[in-house]
């Protein structure tokens, strides 16, 4: 069987989509413009894992402290609000709280959009070379959970016990407080 050459693609006309209706696509207009190879600025990531107490949020703080040596300032996302325990007065690492002329940036973050606006506002002012924190990683997935659970009105804890089938007459569902669409919107949260 002889194979025909491939075609470019061409797009058929359209015209502009109703108001509330799906905006088309026109692949045509798609990677227009100059593009050439190129290397991003190495990024060091870290995962820092381990038990509580058992020194998570000490060892970032010893790395803001070489920061500050260097000019170079640490943006912290607090989830559970650790950092007064080492920058408030009378702590080990208070001379670094940036209100002490310091280079730590702590944003107490105990919801959702709270940890978006300080996640924003470390993107619009943070710099080459400084350092973001999220401390803890696993908490800002469940503020993730549960911001979407009250947007739709449920009770995230009713909702696992409900989809395990660990109440009375409930007949397990999955895995988890969602089903898979909801689960989507969680993780693109």
């Amino acid at each position: 069987m002889e194979q025909k050459p491939l075609q470019p693609l061409r797009p058929t006309p359209r015209s502009a989509p109703a108001q509330g209706s799906e905006v088309a696509i026109d692949i045509s207009t798609l990677g227009r413009g100059t593009i050439s190879p190129s290397l991003n600025t190495p990024k060091e990531r870290i995962l820092l894992a381990g038990d509580t107490n058992s020194g998570k949020s000490y060892a970032y703080m010893q790395i803001a402290r070489r920061l500050k040596d260097r000019g170079k300032r640490m943006w912290v996302i607090d989830t559970d609000d650790t950092a007064p325990t080492f920058l408030a007065p009378g702590y080990e690492f208070e001379d670094l709280y940036f209100e002490n002329g310091g280079n730590v940036y702590p944003f107490y973050a105990p919801d959702w959009p709270t940890l978006v606006k300080a996640a924003n506002y470390v993107v619009q002012h943070g710099a080459e070379g400084d350092w973001v924190v999220i401390d803890l990683a696993s908490s800002a997935y469940a503020l993730a959970q549960q911001y979407i659970a009250d947007l739709k009105g449920l009770n995230l804890n009713d909702e696992v016990a409900r989809r395990l089938g660990a109440l009375p007459g409930q007949k397990k569902q999955g895995f988890g407080a969602f089903d898979a669409d909801t689960w989507a919107l969680v993780t693109r949260t």
